[in-house]
């Protein structure tokens, strides 16, 4: 979604931007070619590999480019030691990217063999190997519920607990296989592959996403300029709902749970929503 993306963040050549989630660049390069030599583009990652691919894919910018390895949940403190102020435009483009699905030694995809990791930052988070292996099963059965949806999060859970006391997992494709088992057959053929929204959970909790979304989200609106831009592209419904959520409050809606005599969330006229409703890619529009 580059040209919603730039059409949001609405764009000043001399303007100071962060992609909090900067991936393989794609987002860096096309905001960069937008900006000029009196710009700034400041480039976050957790993931050492994707911060160093965006080094090098903005290399020509004409704006100064800062790729840093960090959190986008930091992003306070890194623009104090950048000696950056305020910023124009925040993108957060969450969740994973297609160079990580695709390399099997970072253990994101369940369609390729590979140690059973998901970790952004090597140095950063818990293995999912270990969240598999060690968690309760009620606990593991939560989180598949939860955070992903899952119908058969207890049957799942289950078949992990029974088979990991006799050969604990390493592997993705290993624990793709034991969940594909645990599900009903007329289930095994559905448009997502069943392991979709288990590996979906192991990720974000390994990775803290969520912790990660919910601690920038109380920064974001004290950091931009007047006028300023926030988009924020999400793909899972939990973090869609902390988005949604916190918009709310900050654009003046209260949040509170009902029967909360006095509000509690803290709501305030900081933001205004520019998009309420979900906005999909634009070649698409046509055919829904």
């Amino acid at each position: 979604m580059v040209r919603e993306t730039l059409h949001h963040l609405s764009i000043r050549p001399n303007g100071v931007y962060v992609d909090g989630t900067c991936g393989s660049g794609g987002h860096s390069l096309a905001i960069a070619k937008r900006l000029s030599a009196a710009a700034t583009l400041l480039c976050l990652d957790l993931d050492p590999e994707m911060a160093e691919l965006t080094r090098q894919r903005l290399r020509g910018a004409k704006c100064t480019a800062l790729v840093r390895h960090a959190s986008y949940a930091d992003l306070p403190a890194i623009l104090r030691e950048e000696g950056i102020a305020f910023v124009d435009g925040v993108l957060l483009d969450l969740g994973v990217c297609s160079a990580q699905l695709d390399d099997p030694g970072r253990g994101f995809s369940f369609r390729l063999e590979g140690p059973l990791n998901m970790l952004y930052d090597p140095g950063r988070g818990v293995p999912a190997v270990r969240l598999v292996n060690r968690l309760p099963e009620q606990q593991l059965a939560n989180l598949f519920s939860t955070l992903a949806q899952e119908k058969h999060a207890r049957a799942i859970a289950r078949a992990i607990a029974t088979l990991r006391r006799h050969k604990p997992f390493k592997t993705t494709t290993q624990l793709a296989q034991a969940i594909s088992s645990a599900i009903p057959p007329r289930d095994r053929h559905a448009r997502l592959h069943p392991a979709t929204r288990v590996f979906l959970a192991l990720r974000l909790v390994a990775n803290d996403e969520l912790g990660h979304l919910q601690r920038a989200l109380e920064h974001l609106p004290f950091l931009l300029s007047p006028n300023g831009r926030i988009v924020i592209l999400c793909y899972e419904s939990q973090e869609d709902q902390e988005v949604k959520r916190a918009f709310r409050r900050f654009s003046g809606h209260c949040v509170c749970p009902p029967g909360i005599p006095v509000c509690q969330c803290g709501a305030g006229l900081m933001l205004r929503v520019l998009t309420p409703q979900a906005h999909t890619p634009l070649r698409t529009r046509g055919r829904r």
